[in-house]
């Protein structure tokens, strides 16, 4: 067996993940007829995680559906599901972040995905406050930005684990004849293949609404402030990045020129902006022969500012042609960046 299989069973969801060690984890929902351990009140939790391995044989051989026996049992444990959020992720200069701030049932891997996002939300904004790049005010952006995300996960998973685990007639067949057959069938869909590709990796999380992005009318196709800045490869290698991601990976904003730029207009802005701020912020020429990057960012048919965050996501879309929206884009970078000289004032 090479690739993970899941099966929606009577008893709920099990499932089977190769390791890269040749070993296999097992995992799924306690059978009502398995061993559960003793509940008093005192218990540690390594004696109500303690399995028996003749529960867990039994187990497998009744719920798994795959023609292969247990040889070995490593390690196993059980653990209770909970689902919870905090009411706030910040208290003066204490952050919750990861499972400190919110648990879930098991969906995927998403709890590890939430937290990475957490850490690295709250990172970049803590690392420029500390260097004196950015103002204490960014800070407040990280539970506003990063707590919805969090409990729009919490809602899908819980509706999620009551379809998998539910014990009325209609959902123990629906979920044994049907929901099996039905995802397996659908899955061949590529369509349906990248929607749950962004679910599971979280491509989705968007901050259109929070206060560290920029938002002008976003009506119109293509990416928006807000969203993550879309992958695409490269044309002309720079170094060793061969794709957007890679050539904004730098924890610093990037400003993506992209369509046709006058070198001299570009490297005029790119003056502007280290004179103006304490932080760089990169400025990178992408002109029409990057066909991708004017395609997935839509900039075949006119020309594109596309200001990046430490984090990937888009800050702020505009016209490098106007000086109106140019004048926009610094002012929201005044916002969330100290200017030269308010550095100065403050030393």
């Amino acid at each position: 067996m090479q690739k993970m299989r899941l099966n929606l069973t009577r008893g709920g969801f099990v499932g089977v993940l190769p390791l890269a060690s040749g070993r296999y984890r097992l995992f799924g929902v306690v059978p009502p007829d398995f061993h559960r351990g003793p509940e008093a009140d005192n218990l540690s939790h390594d004696a109500y995680a303690s399995l028996d391995d003749s529960d867990l044989r039994h187990w497998f051989e009744s719920y798994f559906s795959v023609d292969a026996k247990l040889q070995k049992i490593v390690w196993a444990a059980m653990f209770r599901f909970h689902s919870r959020i905090s009411r706030s992720f910040r208290i003066g200069h204490s952050f919750l972040v990861g499972d400190a701030a919110h648990i879930h049932n098991p969906a995927g891997g998403q709890g590890l995905n939430l937290a990475v996002g957490d850490a690295v939300n709250l990172g970049w904004k803590l690392a420029q406050v500390v260097n004196g790049e950015a103002p204490a005010s960014l800070l407040e952006t990280y539970e506003n930005e990063r707590r919805p995300v969090a409990a729009a996960v919490l809602a899908r998973t819980d509706i999620g684990f009551k379809l998998e685990t539910s014990t009325s007639p209609v959902a123990l067949w629906m979920r044994t004849h049907v929901a099996t057959r039905a995802i397996g069938l659908a899955c061949r869909l590529p369509p349906v293949r990248k929607l749950f590709f962004d679910m599971f990796s979280q491509l989705w999380i968007a901050y259109r609404t929070s206060t560290a992005i920029d938002h002008p009318d976003s009506s119109g196709r293509g990416p928006h402030a807000g969203d993550r800045a879309p992958y695409a490869t490269l044309s002309n290698p720079r170094g060793s990045a061969r794709d957007v991601m890679a050539l904004t990976h730098s924890p610093n904003y990037h400003i993506l020129l992209i369509g046709t730029i006058d070198p001299f207009q570009a490297a005029q802005l790119r003056n502007l902006l280290a004179a103006r701020y304490t932080a760089d912020v990169n400025t990178h020429l992408l002109t029409g022969n990057e066909t991708e990057v004017c395609r997935v960012y839509r900039a075949t048919k006119s020309t594109k500012l596309v200001l990046v965050r430490p984090d990937g996501h888009i800050a702020a879309i505009a016209n490098p042609f106007s000086w109106e929206t140019i004048t926009r884009v610094l002012g929201h970078l005044d916002k969330v960046l100290l200017r030269a000289d308010q550095h100065r004032d403050e030393r």
